[in-house]
């Protein structure tokens, strides 16, 4: 039982089942309550970005197209743009002012029949999971229920997709173009790592949030 001062569970992907979307084959195989279909092209697109620089967090967004077949609703990605412009170091990214203007840029040139469906970034050599800054940049520049998340790293060789469930971001299985002879084999995770701040670390992390809230209003 439900009342009006039920307080909301935040963003879930189950919404996207309410939603009015374009009818389509489902180019994988699979059923669930949300598929997710990457685009063999662009997952290689992405492992390349990811490799130029393994010094540091890379980033950019994923373009496609929602749609819906017999089994229910889904994500096709079939584009993303490198994010340019980006401020970065080993363990944080963040989408700057310039860098959104770029991306909207391309977004409005060459994919203006389609949306932009989510985000990736590496994590070179420290695994898969989303860290209290990605939680941010997610809730607050990709906070739709139906955008996604993608982790790489470059390093382990290691990758994992992050969907809206009950307000949160949870790994979930993704399905790339079958058959597509990738360069490189790479593990999908469907647990994310546990990150817990060290003693010492709390206040620090609190302050980079703050110093991330204070960029966010300027952009």
């Amino acid at each position: 039982k439900t009342t009006a001062n039920a307080p909301k569970t935040g963003p879930d992907v189950k919404e996207m089942s309410a939603r009015e979307l374009p009818r389509d084959a489902f180019p994988g195989r699979g059923a669930s309550a949300f598929r997710v279909f990457l685009d063999s092209n662009v997952h290689e697109q992405i492992r390349k970005h990811a490799t130029e620089d393994v010094r540091v967090e890379i980033c950019g967004v994923l373009v496609g197209t929602w749609k819906r077949d017999d089994e229910g609703p889904y994500v096709l990605i079939n584009a993303a743009i490198p994010g340019e412009a980006v401020a970065n170091k080993l363990s944080e990214v963040t989408f700057t002012h310039e860098t959104w203007a770029k991306i909207h840029k391309r977004m409005d040139a060459e994919f203006a029949d389609r949306s932009i469906v989510g985000w990736y970034h590496t994590h070179p050599g420290f695994g898969i999971f989303l860290s209290d800054m990605d939680v941010f940049i997610q809730e607050n520049f990709f906070p739709e229920p139906w955008q996604v998340a993608l982790v790489y790293d470059p390093k382990a060789k290691e990758e994992g997709l992050f969907l809206w469930k009950s307000g949160k971001p949870e790994p979930t299985a993704f399905l790339v173009e079958e058959d597509a002879g990738a360069e490189e084999a790479t593990t999908v995770i469907k647990v994310a790592r546990e990150v817990t701040a060290k003693p010492g670390q709390a206040g620090e992390m609190v302050g980079e949030v703050s110093q991330f809230a204070d960029r966010l209003d300027a952009i």
